[in-house]
């Protein structure tokens, strides 16, 4: 006999029990498909399939707890420009800058060799050598 398709209600059950088990457990894509093809007696490909739809939603809450960490932060920042004395605003500008980029360093391109001399250590190393020597 085939095995039936899963109903939505089944599906959203089946995904909101993995991000539980994601965000709670820690668990990881093996562990929680091999539990699901057990649980629900179904191949690893409807499993996979959950354990996706899963991550979507934690991504998704992981995005917004990220956002109100950071709406927080600038809202205190933005505290500190008004109230604070010169050398706090300064130091709050440079955190929003931060935060938006803006101090973030260039793409440094580099084409050649950069040598490092660590007394006697043999550069490069042949990983096919012992490293203990």
């Amino acid at each position: 006999m085939a095995k039936q398709k899963a109903t939505k209600a089944e599906m959203e059950q089946r995904i909101n029990e993995c991000v539980n088990m994601i965000l709670g457990q820690g668990i990881g894509w093996s562990t929680y498909t091999n539990y699901a093809m057990e649980k629900y007696s179904i191949s690893r490909g409807p499993a996979n399939t959950v354990w996706n739809k899963a991550w979507e939603q934690v991504e998704k809450i992981v995005d917004k707890k990220n956002l109100i960490k950071v709406e927080s932060l600038v809202t205190q920042l933005e505290s500190i420009l008004q109230n604070g004395d010169d050398s706090s605003k300064l130091k709050a500008i440079e955190q929003l800058r931060r935060l938006g980029g803006l101090d973030a360093p260039d793409k440094i391109e580099h084409s050649g060799n950069i040598n490092f001399d660590f007394g006697e250590a043999r550069l490069p190393v042949d990983p096919r050598e012992d490293w203990q020597k």
